[in-house]
């Protein structure tokens, strides 16, 4: 009977842990940007920029850097679509 509860207690754990993960996922990647990126917006501030100003130029370094790697994933995959015939 104990092994019956326990496992019926894993598999409750697992569905919610399974249905929470549209909101877990997303906040694991946001504090993971938050713990990557802090010594940034750490640095600016020690060198007298306000905190709030610090952070949101993090935020669009981030962005651009963000940004840029979609750029250029975006471009090479043109010129492989292009080259592709040729192969």
């Amino acid at each position: 009977m104990r092994t019956a509860v326990t496992i019926a207690a894993i598999v409750i754990i697992l569905t919610a842990l399974k249905l929470a993960s549209v909101i877990i996922v997303p906040v694991l990647i946001a504090a993971t940007f938050a713990i990557a990126f802090q010594p940034l917006t750490e640095v600016l501030a020690r060198r007298g920029v306000p905190t709030v100003v610090a952070a949101i130029i993090t935020v669009l370094v981030v962005l651009l850097a963000i940004g840029g790697v979609g750029t250029l994933a975006a471009v090479a995959v043109t010129n492989l679509v292009q080259d592709a015939p040729r192969y």
